[in-house]
């Protein structure tokens, strides 16, 4: 429940965050929007709406970092949980640059964002390291 709220809460203060920034995208993906690569067109925007300046911080890895960090605080000694995290999360931040959806700054604020939320909401839940 504590990852699920995580990620909700993380979610919310990333598309926040997205207007603040008003970043254009690596790639042109939806209405013509302006992109590096697709226009030539590279900055920020602040306090602008729309789906064409919200690459920063990328959401996608604000929520599988706001996610998986709460299940690495709840259980550091479980090598197979942190397999398995590593397993899942490092390649899909990988893909997120790798296929131009997010300059490779998108996805560091996002995971950093998101690392910060869930660590929060695990202290807030009190949650006990297993030992």
């Amino acid at each position: 429940l504590v990852a699920c709220l995580s990620l909700i809460v993380a979610d919310d203060f990333r598309i926040s965050l997205g207007d603040v920034f008003g970043r254009y995208w690596p790639e042109t993906w939806t209405h013509d929007n302006p992109s590096l690569i697709g226009t030539g067109t590279y900055g920020f925007h602040p306090f602008q709406r729309g789906d064409d300046i919200g690459s920063f911080p990328s959401g996608h890895a604000c929520r599988i970092l706001a996610f998986a960090t709460v299940w690495l605080i709840a259980m550091p000694h479980n090598r197979k949980v942190q397999l398995v995290v590593i397993v899942l999360c490092a390649p899909m931040l990988v893909s997120l640059v790798a296929m131009n959806y997010h300059f490779v700054s998108d996805v560091i604020a996002g995971s950093v964002l998101g690392g910060i939320v869930a660590t929060y909401a695990a202290h807030l839940a009190r949650i006990n390291v297993m030992r």
